[in-house]
C-alpha cells in the first residue's frame, strides 16, 4: 500500500476501510500529515483486493493505530527476510523508502 500510494506511515495508520474504493482501484488519504492535502490515489486492483481481504481486527481502521507497533512489526519482518534470503540490503528499507520510491516512479512517468 505504501509503495502504491506514497503515503507516510502515519497516514497509513489512519486509513479506514471506507477509504478504499475497490471498484475504482483508489485509496483516499483523508487524514494527511505534515501539512499535506487530502488526496485520492489510483492504485493497482491487486492492492485494493489485498487490503479488503485483511482481517478486520482494528474496527473501522485497516492497520494498527499505533505507528510504533506497526514499525516494530515491519522491523521484525525485515530482519526475518534479510536472514532468510541472506540479503542484508533488506535492512536498508524503511517506511519512508516507499515514499521515495513512489516519487521516483512519478518523476520517471512524466
Amino acid at each position: 500500500m505504501l509503495k502504491d500510494t506514497g503515503a507516510r506511515a502515519g497516514e497509513a495508520c489512519r486509513l479506514k476501510c471506507i477509504d478504499i474504493n475497490e471498484a475504482n482501484s483508489t485509496i483516499s488519504i483523508n487524514h494527511p500529515l505534515k501539512g499535506s492535502r487530502s488526496r485520492t490515489v489510483k492504485v493497482t486492483a491487486k492492492t485494493t483486493t489485498m487490503l479488503k481481504a485483511l482481517p478486520k481486527k482494528y474496527g473501522d481502521y485497516v492497520f494498527q493505530q499505533k505507528r510504533d507497533t506497526l514499525a516494530d512489526s515491519f522491523r521484525r519482518k525485515r530482519i526475518e527476510f534479510a536472514k532468510k534470503l541472506q540479503n542484508p540490503r533488506f535492512m536498508q528499507i524503511h517506511f519512508h523508502t516507499f515514499r521515495h520510491f513512489r516519487a521516483t516512479m512519478e518523476i520517471n512517468a512524466h
